[in-house]
């Protein structure tokens, strides 16, 4: 079936060219099918199993474009950061030309989630556990949504993540609101359960466009089987002589295969054997060099893997794995697919949905995970259908037109009996689902947060209709007294931690602030819960970067991250000194009992401590190269690490300021997030604002050491400054996000205008044009005022006339504005939510109202005293399990006293007038920063850097400003 065909089932005509245009003129047989027999545009919902590289995922993109054509949306659901980046870029750049706007959601990922919340977009690619965020914020976030797709479903069997796909999808069934969903997975054996479960059509297709030889080499033959026509035949591959080892075999074919010029991927079992293989085959191939690739990592930071990318590139291999940074990856994947790297060796990670097409692929039939017992890593088997998901990388269309080869290397014949029928002969395993053992408290939490379930009962049927719950309800049905009791003892632990909370005439559950809070950022609850305890123990007194930095790495979510710790490094006990020396005494106090006593100390308690202080480096602008060589961990774990953390210290952040906690303590864990996600010093958090592509740590530390501290400062620096700052590439990117660029000029001299300057981007996730407001009404106009102008932001009738660096534009009138205004006006000049409501609407401010105090004063002076006696007891006991009994205790009271009181001993009131009109004031002004974010991103700019919200509204610009208001 041509492209063009696809007019007949009604598709629009510019999707088609798009497609066209895009190289897509002929149609898959998986894409006929799944349009002609599935009838994929009429809506039903659809899961398609196929084969890597049989071109399943354009079946979802067919779908999700054909959205376009009315007003309704889709969710493009995706498990990786790295392939939701991909799915954006590609959308965007085919899409957005149309007026689509295309978004994208990660967990660090934000700037796009007030377009998500408001339904502003027309797809939005997200990760799966983001989405989950997304439903309980914003529960009707699927109204007018046509389709959700969910790519690469197999993930459902992953043993860290499948148990949150799992609920997901389950909310997504049990959803009111009506849409298509389209599941893509790469092969499975379906047993007709999850198709059933998905309420879906089931197509399965085994045959890939291009043939692919899956065989096992062994003493310098490739015996083969083809997977569509299943025929065997043998190759002559290297004959090796001498006693060698798998993979001295495997590299040595590789090497051999690349001078005859063919691209292979090479899956070792661990990051380790990637370098150390990459570098042997650099020895051994004599290629030409990869000059492109060397010269983009010249441009970056220094760290160990791009050194030792320097010698592999040279000699055109490379390597693939979780400690580069997320450049240096790109940067190897571009190359590869340009064709200057003839061999990447990688980490199974990589055959996860990133587009990294080669010739042949060989797999090491093996790799490391952690126990689920002991955390401790293990070396397990490939299971068939992840041999199936790597293999499929081999001979991708369009660039091998012939075949491809899946190759494994057996040095016995026992390990030839073995891979045939482990990997050539067996079936595939069922999908088994994950949510099965896991603790249901997280769940528990969520499921109330977003209304899903409002009592035990009611998380009992949830978990009854996921896939977990259709495939073992025989056994659960068994065991119901067991099943109910495991979910009561998830739901009391939530109400213990103060996440949920019980009428005791109903015995209905409901969450707390905290609790739906927690869920609504995607932290565990034992995470919530231990962010609340330390954050109630800050009252009176301030804190270091290492006791945030180590509370955060003390989490669940942390611990989840891989970092490298050897028996060597424990046992030197050198990361518990050096961390508690950044600790005052009142912190360490908070610890108890980890400092006290070595026995406290196992290798579980030290890792975090080591994370905290790498970090703790990564924050202050240390180099990563001495980073790595301190710590003995490479960039990418660094910055992966950094990464889990920052979203934490935003969920801290956000809990601060539920505890109405000092405005300082709230803004600092918010900027901490900052400085993790960018790894920079406190003094260059004002350069964060800058998300140019490719911008950095290692240019914020130059920029700084140039003297320009701020994004205005940078763009009025002059351009050869910038230049000697962070060299003439990025200056000049710099240069045109800022609008003074050569095309800026040209268009200035051309027209006597000044084009809008583009808004800078983040290479991960590029942010789309802005398309103008829909109705004519809210179409602002824009003019060049004369060079001599100030700034203005004035009221005139329903407009207003708004002038910033010469610029004049007209917007229409909304209540935000009207409070920007007010401040403009009266710089540096704080205002509380409540008088700059009663300003703007030029009335006296009125008392303010509430529904009575959280506790009386009996009931806070019967906390107050137990907490004396609490720590009268604790001053004289000696038994350590009884202090900390003490110590929990206290932490509970003090938790109850911090809810009713303010920071100053005052009563707290609920349902305080003030608290709402912080709400409004800060919602009006954000949606007034998003108007002229649409036409004119500079003075956006300005004003999201100087606007100050919290319990005071305030503007305070980096210099002296002065609007005429």
């Amino acid at each position: 079936m041509k492209t063009q065909d696809l007019i007949r089932y009604g598709v629009d005509p510019r999707l088609i060219d798009i497609w066209r245009s895009s190289g897509i003129e002929t149609l898959l047989p998986v894409q006929r099918i799944a349009v002609d027999r599935y009838n994929l545009f009429g809506g039903g919902n659809l899961l398609v199993s196929a084969p890597t590289s049989s071109g399943k995922t354009f079946i979802g993109e067919m779908a999700a474009a054909h959205t376009l054509l009315g007003h309704r949306r889709c969710f493009y659901l995706v498990p990786l950061k790295a392939l939701a980046a991909e799915k954006f870029e590609t959308f965007r750049e085919r899409y957005a030309p149309l007026g689509a706007r295309v978004v994208m959601s990660t967990r660090d990922c934000r700037q796009f989630d007030d377009e998500i919340a408001e339904g502003r977009f027309q797809i939005a690619v997200v990760v799966y556990e983001k989405m989950h965020q997304i439903l309980i914020q914003t529960p009707d976030a699927l109204e007018g949504v046509r389709v959700v797709v969910a790519d690469e479903l197999q993930t459902l069997a992953d043993a860290g993540r499948g148990a949150d796909i799992e609920v997901l999808l389950t909310r997504l069934r049990l959803s009111k609101a009506s849409f298509q969903f389209v599941g893509l997975s790469a092969v499975l054996r379906d047993n007709g359960l999850l198709s059933k479960w998905l309420g879906a059509q089931f197509l399965q297709y085994c045959e890939r466009p291009v043939e692919l030889r899956r065989g096992i080499v062994y003493q310098g033959t490739f015996e083969y089987e083809t997977y569509n026509t299943h025929e065997r035949g043998t190759e002559a591959f290297l004959p090796l002589d001498g006693d060698l080892e798998a993979w001295e075999i495997l590299m040595a074919n590789a090497v051999w295969l690349a001078e005859k010029g063919e691209q292979s991927l090479v899956f070792l079992s661990d990051k380790r054997s990637t370098r150390t293989m990459a570098t042997r085959a650099a020895e051994q191939f004599h290629g030409p060099a990869a000059e492109e690739a060397i010269a983009e990592l010249e441009g970056l930071e220094e760290t160990q893997s791009r050194q030792m990318l320097f010698e592999c590139l040279r000699s055109g291999i490379a390597f693939h794995n979780a400690d580069m940074s997320l450049e240096e990856r790109r940067a190897v994947e571009r190359h590869f697919r340009a064709g200057s790297i003839r061999v990447i060796c990688a980490t199974p990670t990589l055959a996860l949905g990133v587009n990294l097409p080669a010739k042949n692929v060989f797999l090491e039939p093996a790799l490391w995970e952690r126990g689920r017992l002991t955390d401790r890593p293990r070396r397990r088997m490939l299971t068939k259908g992840e041999y199936e998901n790597m293999s499929g990388r081999a001979g991708r269309l369009n660039l091998e037109g012939d075949f491809g080869r899946s190759i494994l290397v057996a040095t016995t014949p026992l390990e030839c009996m073995q891979y045939e029928n482990c990997y050539l002969k067996a079936r595939l395993e069922e999908l088994e689902p994950q949510l099965r053992g896991v603790d249901l408290a997280t769940h528990a939490m969520r499921l109330v947060a977003s209304d899903a379930a409002h009592d035990e009962a009611g998380i009992a049927r949830f978990l009854l209709h996921t896939l977990t719950g259709v495939m073992h309800e025989r056994a659960l049905r068994e065991d119901e007294e067991g099943f109910q009791e495991r979910v009561a003892a998830a739901a009391e632990r939530c109400v213990k931690y103060g996440l949920l909370s019980r009428a005791q005439a109903e015995g209905t559950l409901a969450a707390t602030s905290l609790g739906r809070l927690c869920a609504v950022k995607g932290i565990a609850a034992a995470t919530g819960y231990g962010l609340h305890t330390w954050l109630a123990s800050l009252r009176g007194r301030s804190f270091p970067d290492a006791e945030a930095l180590y509370v955060l790495c003390r989490t669940e979510e942390a611990r989840d991250e891989h970092l490298n710790m050897s028996t060597e490094e424990y046992r030197s006990w050198a990361y518990p000194e050096e961390l508690a020396a950044l600790l005052p005494p009142l912190s360490r106090e908070f610890f108890a009992p980890v400092f006290e006593s070595r026995n406290y100390q196992t290798y579980e308690e030290v890792k975090p401590m080591k994370m905290a202080l790498l970090l703790h480096a990564w924050v202050h602008g240390e180099p990563a190269a001495k980073i790595e060589e301190r710590y003995e961990s490479l960039a990418g774990t660094i910055r992966t690490a950094a990464e889990a953390c920052a979203w934490l210290a935003d969920a801290a952040s956000a809990i601060a300021d539920l505890l109405h906690l000092p405005e300082d303590h709230v803004k600092y864990l918010g900027e901490l997030s900052t400085r993790l996600t960018m790894g920079v010093a406190p003094e260059g958090l004002a350069l964060c604002g800058i998300e140019e592509q490719g911008f950095g740590r290692t240019h914020v530390a130059r920029l700084l050491r140039a003297g320009l501290g701020n994004t205005e400062a940078v763009r009025r620096a002059p351009e050869a400054v910038l230049t000697r700052a962070v060299g003439p590439k990025m200056a000049e990117r710099l240069l045109k996000a800022f609008g003074r660029g050569a095309d800026a000029e040209k268009a200035t001299r051309a027209d006597g205008r000044q084009k809008a300057p583009a808004r800078p981007h983040k290479e991960a996730a590029p942010p789309p044009p802005e398309p103008a407001e829909p109705e004519a009404e809210d179409q602002p106009s824009a003019e060049v005022a004369g060079p001599g102008d100030g700034p203005l932001f004035r009221h005139d009738g329903q407009k207003w006339t708004v002038r910033y660096e010469g610029r004049m534009v007209y917007l229409n009138d909304q209540a935000g504005m009207h409070y920007l205004a007010r401040l403009l006006g009266h710089p540096m000049e704080p205002v509380p939510a409540d008088r700059l409501r009663a300003d703007v609407a030029g009335v006296e401010l009125p008392p303010a109202g509430h529904a009575g105090e959280i506790l009386d004063a009996r009931a806070r002076e019967e906390y107050a005293a137990r907490l004396r006696a609490l720590g009268q007891e604790k001053a004289t006991c000696r038994d350590a399990a009884r202090r900390e009994a003490i110590q929990q205790e206290m932490r509970t009271v003090m938790e109850h006293l911090e809810q009713a009181t303010t920071p100053h001993g005052q009563p707290r009131r609920a349902g305080d007038d003030v608290l709402r009109a912080r709400q409004a004031v800060t919602m009006a002004i954000r949606r007034a920063l998003r108007r002229i974010k649409a036409v004119y991103p500079a003075l956006w700019r300005h004003l999201q850097l100087s606007i100050q919200c919290g319990r005071a509204f305030c503007y305070a610009p980096g210099e002296s400003m002065s609007w005429t208001t």
